[in-house]
């Protein structure tokens, strides 16, 4: 080897680390981890290369256990019929803009392909617009996102979601489900309060599951039902942050933890409760949404929202089982930024 071809490699070497060592501290600069000590924070316990936060407890035996629940052979779709200018949306959201190919009459006068005939369709809707799973890095604080990855690393516009997508749940998607029907509960159609609270606190949970006569047990999924979805089709206009809902609230964290709950999703927008408390922002750090930072930003517990769980809750009174299998995996498109889902109860 030449002196100059020795002198060119050992420079591409100095420059290799020197880059490496530029990156590692932009990381370290970008995610000191100061999050505070008192907030709860499942960041490591899987690894640090860990990408599905709680999807983490639903193991192999759990899911077969989900699989024994089947017992009639019964389906039960739990994603919201989405139609153009009826289906509940978030202000400011498009929802879902067809675009028809063929129809019945094209081929009618001119036939170009005989009796053979087809149709087709396009569609545009964000990927948070109908049901949907939120990925863990969805909604972060500061600069870093589930587990402690730098948000400007792993979220680019040509890129998508390189880390924490929600495709990385599909090998997970299968567990047992629960629903918490709070306005069954309450004999409500629709529940905007609880005591004159929007709160739904962790010992309310409980006091319905005991009534239903289920227990949340490791790797279950939590789905909760308010009557929203019902409410909100076919409203003259889409629902706001002014309009408010019942959902959870800063007290829910241990009691996912302790429960050891994998998902929770529920049938409105946010699934926590809106307004905010004061004192839950405040905790978090934030100005609307403190527990999208708590559950899915620091617990990485995904949160399922917009779901339609009026089918279920019927079922569910009639047979008085509030338990089932439960299928969740989402649209599979590349780096999603959110899981469009269409998730189904199997009794």
């Amino acid at each position: 080897m030449k002196i100059w071809q020795f002198v060119s490699i050992f420079f591409m070497i100095v420059c290799f680390t020197i880059g490496i060592s530029a990156i590692t501290q932009a990381t370290d600069k970008l995610c000191p981890d100061n999050r505070p000590a008192n907030w709860p924070s499942n960041w490591g316990k899987w690894g640090p290369d860990d990408e599905i936060g709680t999807l983490n407890y639903i193991t192999p035996e759990i899911m077969k256990d989900a699989a024994r629940l089947i017992k009639k052979g019964k389906v039960i779709g739990l994603a919201m019929n989405v139609t153009p200018g009826i289906s509940p949306k978030f202000v400011g959201l498009q929802g879902l803009i067809r675009y028809m190919g063929p129809d019945g009459a094209d081929f009618l006068v001119t036939r170009p392909l005989g009796n053979y005939s087809f149709t087709s369709s396009s569609i545009t809707i964000e990927d948070h617009g109908s049901t949907h799973l939120d990925p863990l890095v969805h909604i972060w604080w500061g600069n870093c996102t589930y587990n402690n990855r730098p948000a400007p690393e792993i979220i680019k516009h040509f890129t998508g979601v390189t880390k924490c997508s929600s495709n990385a749940y599909i090998p997970k998607s299968f567990t047992r489900g629960v629903l918490i029907d709070v306005a069954k509960f309450l004999g409500k159609d629709y529940v905007d309060n609880i005591d004159g609270s929007p709160i739904l606190t962790p010992e309310m949970i409980d006091k319905i599951a005991a009534a239903q006569g289920v227990t949340i047990t490791p790797g279950t999924a939590v789905l909760i039902r308010t009557g929203w979805v019902k409410k909100w089709t076919g409203a003259p206009k889409p629902w706001g942050m002014a309009d408010g809902e019942v959902g959870i609230s800063c007290g829910i964290e241990k009691w996912l933890q302790e429960k050891e709950v994998s998902l929770i999703g529920a049938d409105n927008v946010a699934l926590e409760a809106i307004p905010a408390t004061k004192e839950c922002k405040e905790f978090y750090k934030v100005p609307f949404n403190p527990m999208h930072v708590g559950v899915l930003s620091m617990l990485g517990t995904p949160i399922l929202e917009f779901l339609d769980l009026e089918e279920l809750s019927a079922d569910c009174a009639k047979d008085g089982v509030y338990e089932f299998a439960f299928s969740f995996a989402p649209f599979r498109y590349h780096n999603a930024s959110g899981g469009l889902v269409s998730p189904t109860a199997i009794k």
